[in-house]
């Protein structure tokens, strides 16, 4: 078909309704009344102003109205990100500056780190950094019973996970470490300059490396420096962990005075718990954050006094890729630092979006990322600048992808030398984006961030909240007389270790599974988070072996077989999850012992409820489970000539 045939579509609202409305006879024969007043005829309409909006965002929207309804759902044109990466000190390397140097010292944007053996854009230290020479001598897990858990080696090794704060990770459970410096007067002998650089911890969790999982609100953690008798808290100035869900760096302030002394500890805890346990490979001190990027500090630019100036920055990449190449920050280019300075005083202006609600007084600028532009005002919404005037313009590039680096690169800092390894890749960075990919991100955003508005879509969420490591969900039925109209109510379990298994969901957890879902649910809607109700119960089985089966095998194999019927969790693929709500009767534990591989027969079989009383079936109720406790099952193999009966 030649392109110039081509008819859009030019159906209008009332073509829409009027068609709608011919079909009614046919399809609803009782619909009898017409007329604007009628329900249905409203939600006609309602349907039909939608379809002539899609018909002509098809036929004929323009860029810049794409664009507009791109930021309805959040997406905005957005710059390169940065690839960002941990450098983890590597003190068996002799030449390594923890080992070279004595005394703490700073690495900030002055040292420029790049790889050893490897062409690659510069980068930079997300955060100034204290690096304190030393080692860490314990790492102590202390939990709220008493019991201590020495985690030195595990975490010196790096290669298993461990649980910093215990399988439960409530309030009361500390993590203490303890550090002996190279220095004799230790964090006392920071020089003057570096009092504003932070202590960082690095983190490395167990599972995907830097997994960025921001559904779910951090955990908040606290931590307290000790020297000797004395206890300082400490500011986290930056949590890049996110309450230890991902690998990252806590940044943490230290007093500006503080005592001599050749050795620290330091405590981490969380005030309300975790709402779940993290799982640690590693921690360790004088880990490096680092970001490929470069900040321009102080670009200037000649004010001319004419309303409405454009100021086009200079570096060159700004107009390469369609003009965007600022730094993305939130999903947005980050607005430069813009300062005039005119008769000897130098003012900070600020960015605005536009300039309609600007005052004629106000010092404000608008940003054109795509040009790599700034604009001033006309006098009345905005100010001139004075003619003359210096404009000093500080903003941040980055190469994108060509940041991402594998691992492992030994990494140095231009003035003190190698820093150590990058364990994880560094990941992340990602070039300026074209229309059509923010198109995309669009789409994917209507898809992904729609109210939550069926039982289906509520369990879907909460199953996709990885950091929270949900199971199971289940969305329980409306219950009239019992529910109030607009309550939802959610069961959902957790991933647990063998450790934990019968334990139920904490109170923390759930709240924190409520916090993330509960804005998506639509207006007036209340949900409310339960974990199962588990419900104990008693079993002693006698079970007889076929000849020449070795007992103790098969009474191996029947905890097995009930632990894995009974697991609410299925453990591996193929496996059934234990149904919400179903009884536990005799006659399904009769059947799964006398299917094992060498049992005879059942000879004997009792179940118990809580009340230690005999019973054929555990009634768990409609949210229930019944719990597996290894301490209440008995099962005696017995070999005998004779066939037993069940």
């Amino acid at each position: 078909m030649n392109v110039l045939d081509f008819q859009l579509d030019d159906r209008s609202f009332d073509d829409l309704v009027e068609a709608a409305r011919s079909r009614l006879p046919a399809q609803a024969p009782d619909w009898t009344d017409y007329n604007l007043h009628d329900p249905g005829i409203t939600l006609i309409e309602l349907m039909a102003w939608l379809g002539e909006a899609q018909i002509y965002s098809l036929s004929r929207l323009r860029r810049d109205e794409r664009q507009a309804y791109a930021a309805f759902a959040g997406v905005v044109p957005a710059g390169p990100r940065a690839a960002r990466g941990l450098v983890w000190p590597d003190l068996a390397d002799p030449s390594n500056a923890l080992n070279t140097q004595v005394r703490p010292l700073a690495i900030a944007d002055a040292n420029p780190i790049r790889p050893t053996d490897a062409d690659h854009p510069a980068c930079r230290v997300a955060q100034p950094t204290l690096l304190v020479p030393g080692r860490i001598t314990a790492l102590t897990t202390a939990l709220a019973g008493g019991a201590r858990i020495d985690q030195t080696a595990t975490n010196a090794r790096g290669q298993v996970a461990w649980l910093p704060f215990g399988a439960d990770a409530g309030p009361r459970d500390v993590l203490h470490l303890d550090y002996a410096c190279a220095s004799r007067g230790g964090l006392a002998d920071r020089a003057a300059a570096d009092l504003g650089a932070w202590l960082s911890l690095g983190i490395r969790v167990d599972g995907t490396p830097g997994a960025v999982m921001p559904a779910a609100r951090p955990d908040a953690i606290e931590a307290t420096l000790i020297i000797g008798t004395r206890r300082w808290p400490l500011a986290i100035g930056v949590d890049g962990s996110a309450g230890l869900r991902r690998s990252g760096v806590i940044g943490l302030v230290l007093p500006r005075q503080l005592p001599a002394a050749p050795a620290f500890a330091i405590e981490l805890r969380a005030p309300r718990g975790f709402a779940c346990a993290p799982r640690l490979r590693q921690l360790a001190l004088n880990v490096v954050a680092i970001e490929q990027s470069v900040t321009i500090a102080a670009e200037a630019h000649l004010a001319t006094g004419l309303v409405d100036q454009r100021v086009d920055l200079d570096d060159p990449s700004l107009r390469s890729n369609g003009g965007l190449a600022l730094l993305r920050v939130d999903g947005g280019a980050a607005p430069p630092r813009v300062e005039v300075e005119a008769s000897g005083n130098r003012e900070t202006w600020r960015a605005l979006p536009r300039f309609d609600e600007a005052g004629p007084d106000d010092a404000v600028y608008v940003l054109d990322p795509t040009a790599g532009s700034l604009q001033f005002g006309n006098g009345v919404n905005g100010r001139v600048p004075p003619t003359g005037a210096q404009v000093f313009v500080a903003y941040s590039i980055c190469d994108g992808v060509a940041g991402n680096q594998p691992r492992p690169r030994a990494w140095f800092a231009a003035g003190l030398g190698p820093l150590g390894r990058n364990v994880d890749p560094l990941q992340g960075g990602s070039d300026a984006e074209t229309l059509l990919q923010a198109r995309g991100e669009a789409r994917r955003a209507v898809r992904d961030r729609h109210a939550v508005a069926t039982a289906d879509d509520l369990a879907a969420a909460a199953l996709a909240q990885a950091d929270l490591q949900v199971a199971r969900a289940l969305v329980l039925p409306f219950a009239r007389g019992v529910d109030t109209p607009g309550d939802v109510t959610l069961v959902a379990l957790r991933r647990r270790g063998s450790a934990a298994a019968a334990q139920p969901e904490p109170p923390r957890w759930l709240d924190a599974l409520r916090a993330v879902l509960q804005p998506r649910l639509p207006l007036g809607q209340r949900l409310a988070v339960r974990g199962p109700v588990y419900v104990d119960f008693a079993l002693t089985a006698t079970l007889q072996a076929a000849p020449q089966r070795d007992v103790a095998t098969i009474q191996a194999a029947a905890l097995a077989e009930l632990a894995r019927r009974l697991n609410p969790i299925a453990a591996a693929p193929g496996d059934t999850e234990r149904a919400l709500g179903a009884a536990l009767t005799t006659a399904d534990i009769g059947a799964w012992l006398r299917r094992l591989d060498g049992v005879a027969a059942v000879i004997a079989l009792t179940l118990r409820n809580a009340a230690n009383q005999a019973v054929d079936l555990i009634d768990v109720g409609p949210q229930g489970l019944p719990r597996l406790d290894a301490s209440t099952i008995a099962i005696d193999v017995q070999r005998s000539t004779t066939r037993g009966r069940t």
